[in-house]
């Protein structure tokens, strides 16, 4: 991610303004309340530089491509280089992004990449508090996946997505309950999943990012609602 510049300790305002300038935020090694230490060492005038970094890591933050840039509607490529340093690197900035945009999936596009990636994360988002437990999914890494199988049976449920209106904008998309989709994950081992409830509908939507389709194309286009409105009925 290239060099970390030195951050001077003792003032806190330069060491925001670094912060804001790089579009980055700063993650705990272990703790989610490194940014906290982060900023007692960026004022303590007895830290240092080193200490500072080794307490924390940067991540970089990708805007969400929106549609109407001309990568959204691309078929993306097939990964060549799985283990190489360009497709960790997406990997990463696609993980710290999905969590930072406040979404359960975000695929390679949609942070400006043509490449056959996406990751998935079902969880508590902003949007999302209603999740079930059973719905609940740790990070996943796809690499060059591939659809095997899709159920017969299907369901219509809400959609939203980061790059139309910056996930203003949500409706219905009827697709399978269920999927199997094989990938390649981030230690380049290629893995088989079968997915069902929202897992399986994050899986679809990702698959469709890299295909150049955007959820709005096959939408139930009467059950277009707003964020807020979206947020109030979710909320009842």
């Amino acid at each position: 991610m290239g060099e970390i510049p030195t951050i001077q300790t003792n003032k806190l305002s330069q060491s925001l303004l670094l912060l804001s300038s790089c579009e980055c935020r700063i993650e705990s090694f272990a703790y989610r309340r490194s940014k906290e230490r982060y900023l007692y060492l960026a004022t303590n005038q007895s830290s240092n530089s080193f200490e500072l970094f080794c307490y924390t890591k940067i991540m970089i933050i990708k805007n969400a491509t929106q549609v109407g840039n001309p990568v959204i509607r691309k078929k993306s490529k097939k990964v060549s280089g799985i283990n190489s340093k360009e497709t960790k690197k997406v990997v990463r900035d696609l993980i710290d992004s999905m969590r930072h945009h406040g979404l359960v999936g975000m695929a390679a596009p949609q942070i400006g990449k043509e490449l056959r990636i996406f990751v998935t994360e079902i969880r508590e988002t902003n949007v999302r508090t209603h999740n079930k437990s059973t719905d609940i999914d740790g990070v996943r890494v796809y690499i060059n996946p591939k659809i095997k199988s899709l159920s017969d049976k299907t369901n219509k449920g809400w959609e939203g997505c980061g790059s139309v209106a910056c996930a203003g904008l949500f409706a219905k998309v009827e697709r399978p309950k269920e999927v199997v989709v094989e990938a390649i994950n981030e230690k380049g081992k290629k893995f088989a999943l079968e997915a069902k409830g929202l897992l399986a509908r994050v899986i679809q939507h990702e698959m469709d990012h890299i295909n150049g389709v955007i959820f709005t194309d096959a939408a139930d286009k009467k059950t277009y609602m707003s964020r807020e409105e979206y947020l109030s009925m979710v909320s009842k």
